[in-house]
């Protein structure tokens, strides 16, 4: 279903002369999901549901999906910033998706509250909200009674990362986050349209031979770096190459996703508990130079120098 839908809109923007060539593509921002639960184990519903819209959106073919950390003072109603955000993100949407108190079915199953909304970048319009409802999932993987349940939500070597979007999606939390974010996706095509969302994206990042990769934070007001940190990089734990404050490693070229926590940030930085971006790195025989630019409201963008 969401491929022949994906043809049907590619086939619409073809001949309406909207699609200028064959590899333009829609370049969606993912701000992170919001969570308005405030319950027991959501913490990992949303940044788990995030990296899922990321991995399959990466499947569409019309869709270059950008992962993006709007920082801890992030609000989906402030319509003007995350606006502004979207364009230094250089982005033709942004997907906005809220998280809901649980909806109870029996004494052992809750269903999820999901909503969803695009922005358009260069209009500044927003679509009306959806919302999903639909979607059960066990009591326990909500409101967890021992440490064990949530111990299978994150990484054996770090206890504040999630283990791959991969083995989240196997859990029983993360299959209903999996049906949310293909819902999702189906709704895309209607709005994007109806939205008249631009096109700007080109060919996604090829996969190509490993190159060196030296990164960093960087506080972008305050003039200075993050000494230490944990961070993954495409599922792999590039924490021990920290050095100074600096990380140097071998990366392969394509898309790739950055995962951060950064526990002593400057003083008045309003960062977020868990930094989840992503870029494309293309190797071309030399060290590259990739930053995580953070700025007065905690808002992250990957630059490459």
């Amino acid at each position: 279903m969401r491929k022949f839908l994906w043809a049907l809109v590619f086939s619409l923007l073809v001949s309406s002369g909207s699609l200028a060539s064959a590899q333009s593509r829609f370049a969606v921002g993912i701000l992170p999901v919001y969570d308005q639960s405030a319950e027991s184990l959501t913490e990992f519903l949303p940044n788990g549901l995030a990296m899922l819209l990321y991995k399959h959106m990466r499947e569409s073919p019309t869709l270059e999906p950008v992962l993006l950390g709007a920082g801890g003072l992030y609000d989906p109603n402030s319509l003007d910033w995350n606006n502004e955000f979207g364009k230094k993100a250089h982005v033709d949407a942004l997907l906005i998706t809220r998280i809901y108190h649980t909806i109870r079915v029996n004494d052992h199953k809750v269903r999820l509250k999901y909503s969803l909304q695009i922005l358009n970048v260069a209009t500044g319009t927003l679509s009306p909200e959806l919302t999903n409802d639909s979607v059960e999932v066990p009591k326990e993987d909500i409101f967890p009674s021992d440490a064990a349940t949530a111990a299978t939500y994150v990484s054996s070597n770090s206890s504040g990362f999630f283990r791959s979007s991969d083995d989240f999606e196997k859990q029983k939390l993360g299959k209903a986050a999996a049906k949310l974010a293909n819902w999702t996706i189906d709704q895309l095509p209607g709005i994007l349209i109806a939205q008249s969302v631009a096109q700007t994206a080109g060919q996604s990042m090829p996969i190509t031979p490993p190159c060196k990769v030296s990164f960093k934070i960087r506080f972008v007001a305050k003039h200075s770096i993050a000494k230490g940190y944990t961070v993954f990089v495409n599922d792999t734990d590039q924490s021990s190459a920290v050095n100074d404050g600096i990380a140097t490693f071998m990366m392969a070229g394509g898309p790739i996703v950055v995962r951060a926590t950064i526990p002593d940030p400057p003083y008045g930085v309003p960062t977020e508990k868990l930094y989840q971006t992503s870029t494309g790195l293309l190797c071309d025989g030399v060290t590259r130079t990739l930053n995580m630019d953070i700025g007065t409201a905690g808002e992250a963008l990957l630059r490459w120098e």
